[in-house]
């Protein structure tokens, strides 16, 4: 049983460097504290609760049943506080665009285009984001998981 625990602290307090941006620079003394190391920037937060949200729909999109309305705190993708380690570039301007796009084609109950395809359209479009310079890499294989096959 510590065995497992020590494995899952040790998969947390490695996970935040997959996503550092910063590999050529010396890494500055901080005083580390387990707040610091768990504490989610208001994008991250947001991107969990996008994740979520693709979660819990999923079963509708693949029955083809209503999915409800868009999310409200989508466009927030804007406004979010970022991690340190990231700007809000143009290219992440676009990016968000882009998911606020395919979001509303997904949620737009007149559309003639399959559930599933709009349902997959906002995945890739996370994941084309993610595997650019401006996003973290660290979720993909997570968000991978949600594309419907």
């Amino acid at each position: 049983m510590k065995k497992i625990i020590g494995i899952f602290i040790l998969g947390y307090l490695f996970f935040p460097a997959s996503c550092n941006k910063d590999e050529g620079k010396k890494p500055e003394k901080k005083q580390s504290s387990f707040k610091e190391i768990y504490e989610f920037s208001e994008m991250a937060l947001l991107m969990e609760d996008m994740y979520s949200d693709m979660e819990k729909i999923r079963p509708n999109v693949i029955e083809n049943k209503n999915i409800g309305a868009l999310p409200p705190n989508l466009i927030k993708i804007h406004t979010a506080k970022m991690t340190n380690t990231f700007e809000r570039t143009f290219e992440f301007e676009r990016f968000a665009n882009l998911l606020i796009e395919t979001q509303k084609q997904l949620y737009d109950s007149k559309s003639n285009v399959k559930k599933v395809d709009l349902y997959n359209n906002v995945v890739n479009a996370c994941l084309v984001c993610h595997k650019s310079p401006v996003g973290c890499d660290g979720p993909i294989p997570r968000i991978q998981g949600l594309l419907i096959k």
